[in-house]
């Protein structure tokens, strides 16, 4: 194998499945990925469950894909289909992305794969390592996490052994190209927060509702607004109505490209007590907004990454109000070279740049 080369293909005949019936951040990233190998000119094969939201997704983008009909996570029919896919595909090299349906999974690897990689996105709390489980991922080559946080965890849950394990970070490229400057603060028109989240309490809607509450009794004319949907919106709902704060929250709900609607807000909130790799969060870094989060999981490592950001100790909501109206009493400027570190980051080539020196260079 060679560079990466815009001129060739670096990378042999690739799959990447995902065979779940969801529509979150796992069900994403894999249709990012496997638009960023088609983009970048590979030999690229997705494979999702007929009748998903990801098949509704690949048939939009024109993605070469193939749907499998699959009921449970064990189907001995997917799995003629999904060894099917693979032979006349020419299949060399299976990227994975959920950890269910590797009952089927492990019995759909043929003789020309070389290479099946799973790549890791949700943290898990269950360990994974008895006899059974040992047998089902023993076919399994390298894992893939998006984040150093999830590296620890797969370590820790999955039966890794030997394996090699890297981290490779989601591509943002064509949502960069989407993102308007942020927009600057002006305290005549009052203070606009904003999360982008699946709403469930770990995830830190009712911390951010209580920072707009502190907020008001102190006097700012702030307000803020929810994107996504989940199964604590009735209740975060009824807790927006026992604060009183309708007038000062909105719920838009789970919409196409949320980061789109970024430019409206000065805040972006991400109180989140668990985190894979937190794609909104990394979306509204990239537009050189402020940002506040948790200390917690993946939310530090941006840091390193070179990123602009507040953080604060898990829980302290306190703190969050501190850091929001220092903003808002200084009226601090947008942390705007965030914009050029997401370039070189969350690009599509260092992306697959990371997989395929993981895959393929790692004893150069």
């Amino acid at each position: 194998m060679t560079d990466l080369s815009p001129n060739g293909s670096s990378f042999p005949p690739t799959a990447i499945v995902c065979l779940s019936p969801n529509h979150g951040g796992m069900e994403i990233s894999s249709y990012s990925l496997a638009s960023t190998f088609s983009r970048q000119g590979e030999d690229c094969l997705f494979i999702v469950r007929r009748g998903s939201w990801l098949e509704k997704v690949a048939k939009e983008l024109s993605l070469n894909h193939v749907a499998i009909d699959m009921r449970r996570h064990f189907s001995v029919r997917g799995i003629r289909q999904i060894r099917k896919a693979f032979s006349e595909h020419g299949t060399r090299l299976v990227i994975y992305a959920g950890s269910s349906e590797m009952r089927t999974l492990r019995f759909c690897m043929n003789k020309n794969i070389e290479r099946f990689v799973v790549r890791h996105g949700t943290p898990k709390s269950n360990k994974k390592r008895d006899l059974v489980h040992k047998m089902l991922w023993s076919k399994v080559t390298h894992h893939m996490a998006i984040s150093e946080s999830m590296r620890a965890n797969v370590a820790g849950i999955f039966p890794v052994g030997e394996r090699p394990m890297f981290v490779n970070y989601v591509s943002q490229e064509e949502k960069l190209k989407d993102l308007s400057l942020p927009r600057e603060i002006d305290k005549g028109s009052g203070l606009s927060l904003a999360q982008i989240a699946r709403i469930e309490r770990v995830k830190g809607q009712f911390d951010a509702l209580e920072v707009l509450n502190r907020l008001r009794k102190s006097g700012v004319n702030a307000d803020l607004t929810f994107y996504g949907a989940g199964r604590d919106l009735s209740a975060l709902e009824e807790e927006v109505k026992l604060k009183g704060l309708d007038r000062y929250v909105s719920f838009k709900g789970q919409i196409e490209a949320p980061y789109r609607c970024l430019r409206h807000h000065h805040v972006f909130l991400y109180p989140s007590h668990s985190e894979g790799f937190g794609n909104s969060f990394a979306e509204a870094l990239s537009t050189g907004m402020h940002c506040i989060c948790y200390n917690n999981t993946s939310l530090p490592e941006y840091r390193a990454l070179g990123f602009d950001y507040k953080m604060v100790e898990t829980g302290n909501v306190d703190g969050v109000v501190g850091q929001v109206l220092e903003i808002w009493e200084n009226v601090i400027r947008p942390p705007l070279e965030n914009r050029e570190v997401a370039k070189r980051v969350f690009s599509e080539k260092e992306e697959l740049t990371r997989i395929h020196r993981a895959l393929y260079q790692q004893n150069l």
